[in-house]
């Protein structure tokens, strides 16, 4: 009967070793075969446009080396319509893949990470299309994979439309554009159909070379010509805000047209600071929204401007939106509070402020209301992500308890003199 048994035991564990040998085997071809064979990934590309780079490749190749992945699938609005044949190549092709959930929720951009949410619904990881990476990986609650979705064009009509705009010689040009065509800004620059421009492509960090955010974008003085590449205007309207003396045009690569913009920024610079100048004497209660859509939200920003409220004696109130609107506002203190402070995103307050019954600053313009930051008269810091910015930005390294106390009286003083 021993006998028997050790013949039993060695014959299933051979037939255990035998399974692994398999299961080693079919995921190694496995992975060999998706990533190696041409054919499968051309297929795949017929179902997408030709131009959009959704990198599948390197996705299938990430994902093979996951044993459990529970994915949370990530989209702006306008690539929605390709969710479904993404899942069913991913679930097709990476045999760890046992979850997959589509995002319906709004993604504005990179500041929409849904970190949190993944983590609730018992996601491990993120696939992000559409933006860069603004919220460190390491400082996120999951896994994240950001694909940009690089977007490929012929830009040599540009050399030919850029001489009706620009007939003198060596004009200074700057280059910037969405993380979409950022690839291909240094093709642009060392064309030789623009051989005989001064090109510059500015970098505000940690963005890429010449990227541009809706919230974020660099101050370029003496630089009298910024070409903007991409469609929309949201992004345009960022750097615009900036550089008030510069001349903006904007290269449409789906319509191949290249047009002259222009933006009422001084209208705005003097709305927001009428604004700001009307809410000095009402200023005794204060709303403090604090988004939950993704990572809008940072709790350090919050900390600074509770101190400076907690400084003026200012009574606040603080809540949490994922989308702010004026339902909302109106609900929660429409007839108690003077004036809101939003730690969302900052183009809300620039762009809807003036429609909304009571003030909504952002906390650029709620430290300046305070006299902790001067007003600029000549540009708006579009510097919300920006690593070389004031402590209103995500970024800044100023501590939580950011007003020293030895400090304290000429800060009362400077207040009393102003007001």
């Amino acid at each position: 009967s021993n006998s028997k048994n050790l013949t039993k035991r060695s014959y299933l564990s051979q037939v255990f070793l035998n399974l692994i040998l398999v299961d080693f085997f079919f995921k190694k071809n496995k992975l060999l075969f998706y990533c190696e064979n041409e054919l499968f990934f051309n297929f795949i590309k017929l179902k997408l446009p030709f131009n959009f780079n959704f990198e599948i490749k390197k996705t299938i190749e990430y994902f093979l080396k996951v044993k459990k992945i529970n994915l949370y699938l990530q989209l702006p609005d306008g690539l929605e319509c390709f969710s479904v044949i993404l899942v069913n190549v991913l679930e097709s092709t990476c045999f760890g893949m046992e979850k997959v959930w589509i995002g319906s929720r709004t993604t504005y951009g990179a500041c929409c990470i849904e970190d949190y949410l993944t983590k609730s619904i018992g996601g491990n990881f993120i696939l992000h299309y559409g933006h860069s990476c603004l919220v460190p990986i390491t400082e996120c609650m999951v896994s994240v994979l950001f694909i940009f979705l690089e977007i490929k064009f012929d830009f040599s009509f540009i050399g030919n439309t850029f001489k009706q705009f620009f007939p003198e010689k060596k004009p200074k040009v700057g280059l910037v554009s969405t993380i979409q065509f950022v690839s291909s800004l240094k093709s642009v620059k060392n064309g030789s159909f623009l051989e005989k421009y001064f090109i510059l492509i500015p970098q505000i960090k940690p963005l890429s070379p010449g990227e541009i955010l809706g919230c974020t974008s660099p101050y370029l003085e003496n630089l009298p010509n910024i070409i903007y590449i991409g469609d929309g205007r949201f992004h345009l309207e960022s750097i615009i805000l900036t550089n008030i003396f510069s001349q903006f045009l904007q290269f449409d690569p789906f319509s191949q047209t290249l047009n002259l913009v222009g933006h009422k920024t001084v209208e705005i610079l003097q709305e927001r600071k009428s604004l700001i100048l009307k809410s000095v004497s009402s200023s005794k209660k204060i709303g403090l929204i604090i988004g939950s859509l993704g990572r809008q939200g940072n709790l350090t920003i919050m900390r600074r401007l509770s101190e400076i409220f907690e400084f003026r004696n200012l009574n606040k109130i603080q809540t949490i939106m994922p989308e702010i609107s004026l339902d909302k506002l109106d609900l929660l203190g429409g007839e108690i509070l003077d004036l809101w402070t939003q730690i969302a995103c900052p183009r809300l307050s620039i762009d809807w402020g003036s429609s909304l019954p009571k003030p909504l600053l952002t906390p650029y313009e709620a430290s300046t209301l305070f006299r902790f930051v001067f007003w600029e008269n000549f540009f708006y810091p579009m510097d919300y992500y920006s690593k070389k910015s004031g402590f209103w930005t995500n970024y800044s390294k100023t501590e939580s308890n950011f007003i020293p106390k030895s400090f304290f009286k000429k800060i009362k003083l400077r207040l009393y003199i102003f007001y």
